[in-house]
């Protein structure tokens, strides 16, 4: 769903406060795109990761034994680090993280923090990375950011979990207008009934709704070409 059509809910469900207490435009990012912000990082920091957030880098290999993630992928949160026995990228046996417990295309590495350590240098070629991103918001040339700011941007969540991306930056508006926080009654996902909001209701329900992400798809992969 483009901006525009966000904005367009946003009036529409609270119509005396966007534009007036919450603020369109002045300043960059806008007081509305800062609650947008915040609301798509509350949804990346939640436990579940969803799938629509996986991404894929390729890393040119030059031969160094270790590569900053964190600066070559600037909306990296985490990396999808698949390991097991039966699988390709494999942990290797009695071997702790930093004595490079991963086996890729036959080259041994480790993940240290954001760090991608390899355990012999000289290679050369390209490493496909599978992350999870914390940007959710894409521009109209398919680039992703941080924040909105054009009209034609377009938020990476599905649209049919859209709202959750309304009711978070709901939040706020009660806040804003010192208002108790409209909450309901809900079974949560572990049996229990508990009263929350309506954007932790709609995270929860995107939680169930999510596909499980198939790890033969999603791997690391070595090109020494």
């Amino acid at each position: 769903m483009t901006y525009a059509d966000i904005k367009t809910l946003l009036q529409a469900m609270f119509p005396s406060v966007v534009g007036g207490l919450i603020a369109t435009n002045g300043g960059s990012p806008t007081q509305l795109e800062l609650f947008l912000r915040v609301t798509n990082n509350e949804i990346c920091g939640n436990p579940h990761k969803f799938s629509w957030r996986m991404r894929e880098y390729t890393l040119t290999l030059t031969g160094a034994t270790s590569y900053d993630l964190r600066t070559l992928i600037p909306d990296l949160d985490r990396v999808y680090q698949v390991t097991g026995s039966s699988l390709a990228n494999r942990e290797m046996p009695n071997q702790s993280l930093r004595d490079y417990n991963l086996s890729v295309g036959g080259m041994r590495m480790a993940i240290v923090g954001d760090t991608l350590k390899l355990s012999d240098g000289g290679l050369t070629g390209s490493l496909t990375i599978p992350y999870y991103s914390n940007y959710l918001v894409k521009a109209s040339d398919g680039t992703r950011k941080l924040d909105f700011s054009s009209d034609t941007d377009v938020s990476v969540i599905p649209d049919s979990h859209v709202m959750m991306l309304v009711e978070g930056v709901g939040r706020f508006v009660y806040r804003k207008a010192k208002q108790p926080q409209y909450t309901k009654p809900v079974q949560l996902m572990d049996g229990r009934v508990a009263n929350v909001d309506p954007f932790m209701y709609l995270l929860q329900q995107a939680i169930v709704a999510d596909k499980a992400i198939q790890s033969s798809v999603y791997d690391f992969r070595y090109s020494p070409v």
